[in-house]
């Protein structure tokens, strides 16, 4: 059957290959026809419209396909793929993984799977480092984690007991299994620890003790100091003559920020600026003997005791520690405990007594400072507070000192300004007098009798003739 009637006014359709789109004429190859099933190349061919303008036609390689003669056998053998018979599939059920198992608490497991997992180390590179307390491996921070998550004796028992499949321990129970033979190791890692921070804590400590001691013996001993204390004594006793206050033999050091709210008469000005007044033909400043003042009352006293105390225990488990671990007869040979704990401790040691000299050293004169001042016993341990009172002056009298400075400067200026104003009109007002002073003379041929006089004078004698 055919199609549908052409409309009218229409011929029949062109028979094929007459007529519509030009055929593209194709380069000749050759074909092929293996017996066997090969395995697929897949290229990416192109379109036999494009072909006749690519070298394929134009360099004669798609025809000259007919000239290459094949092994078909070789390349059958080669590439050929083998005929699979099909079976019956059976869907075999996936093995269960096996269970994992943890003996320790899981709360406490949790945790330090965490802590491992941030530490991203196995636990036979955390167990070389420890043996050889090896700082290269493990940094400050890593370390405290280490310690942070260190079995208990307690837990090292309950993975040691367990008689199961190992391999089947959750990781932190792998993990304390495999360092629990590592003699002592929450007291070695406080050992290592301490190692590692020491010489850091003693840097920090030994300006700190220092400073405080410093400054207790420069509020003992400046003659500065005293000789102003002896002049605000002094007016202060004048000032109160006809008060109660009358007759002190000494005062606080709460009193001298008090100076500065005695105000003057007119209230243009204070105690404290008369007593700077007084002070000015001092060689050089109080404050220049207290240098250590402003630094100590930064010092916590309650810090440097507890840094100390926490130090000196450091020390004495050390010791212990070292003792234990002579005592053990089968230490693992890659062991270096005594190795490098020895020789520092005897030199931490050393430097630690000398420290402990200077803190009690420190402390006797802060003692003997409170007493001095009659400051409350509370001060022995807060020193920083009395350090501070007399800072806290320092600082109000430098300030006072140089708005007084600038005062003067200014009111030198404004003064000298005024001098200058006061002569140029002084001036000016000598010349209009010397102008008038002319005028009536020359009215009253006063000045022209002066000129006669003064021509009359100069004129010369007339010679006498011979």
């Amino acid at each position: 059957m055919g199609g549908p009637p052409p409309p009218p006014g229409m011929g029949p359709p062109p028979p094929p290959g007459m007529g519509g789109m030009p055929q593209v004429v194709l380069p000749k190859i050759a074909t092929y026809n293996p017996k066997a099933n090969l395995r697929n190349f897949h290229i990416d061919s192109i379109h036999k419209n494009k072909i006749n303008k690519t070298i394929f036609v134009k360099r004669g390689i798609s025809e000259n396909t007919q000239n290459i003669k094949l092994d078909a056998k070789r390349i059958e053998e080669l590439f050929g793929q083998a005929v699979v018979e099909k079976k019956a599939v059976s869907i075999e059920e996936p093995e269960a993984p096996a269970a994992v198992v943890s003996v320790i608490d899981s709360k406490r497991a949790y945790n330090v799977g965490i802590q491992m997992a941030s530490l991203r180390m196995t636990p036979q590179y955390i167990k070389e480092a420890v043996i050889k307390l090896d700082d290269s491996k493990l940094d400050q921070n890593q370390l405290n984690v280490l310690r942070a998550i260190a079995p208990t004796a307690e837990e090292i028992e309950q993975v040691t007991a367990y008689e199961g499949d190992k391999k089947l321990l959750a990781e932190p129970d792998k993990f304390f299994l495999h360092v629990s033979t590592i003699p002592h190791l929450k007291d070695r890692l406080d050992c290592w620890s301490f190692k590692r921070r020491f010489q850091d804590d003693l840097s920090t400590l030994k300006p700190d003790i220092e400073c405080t001691r410093l400054a207790s013996i420069e509020m003992q001993k400046s003659e500065q100091l005293f000789k102003l204390f002896t002049l605000i004594l002094s007016v202060s006793n004048y000032l109160n003559a006809k008060s109660r206050y009358k007759n002190t033999y000494g005062f606080k050091l709460d009193s001298l920020v008090k100076l500065r709210d005695t105000k003057t008469s007119d209230g243009k000005s204070n105690l404290l600026n008369y007593i700077i007044e007084m002070c000015e033909s001092d060689p050089e400043p109080f404050y220049t003997q207290l240098t250590n003042v402003s630094l100590a009352k930064r010092v916590a006293a309650s810090v440097i005791k507890e840094s100390m105390g926490t130090m000196n225990k450091s020390i004495k488990q050390l010791e212990k520690m070292i003792e234990k671990y002579e005592s053990i007869s089968d230490v693992n040979k890659d062991d270096c405990f005594l190795s490098v704990m020895k020789p520092f401790f005897e030199k931490a040691k050393k430097e630690m007594d000398t420290l402990q000299e200077k803190y009690e050293k420190s402390q006797t004169s802060i003692q003997t400072l409170v007493e001095l001042y009659d400051e409350d016993k509370s001060m022995l341990q807060k020193p920083e507070d009395l350090f501070k009172k007399l800072d806290d002056f320092i600082e109000m009298y430098k300030n006072a000192k140089n708005m007084l400075a600038e005062r003067k400067k200014k009111e030198q200026s404004e003064l000298e300004k005024k001098n200058k104003q006061l002569s140029a009109s002084s001036a000016n007002n000598k010349t209009p007098n010397l102008l008038n002073e002319l005028e009536d003379s020359m009215r009253s041929g006063a000045a022209f009798k002066l000129m006669r006089k003064k021509r009359e004078s100069l004129r010369l004698p007339t010679p006498i003739s011979s």
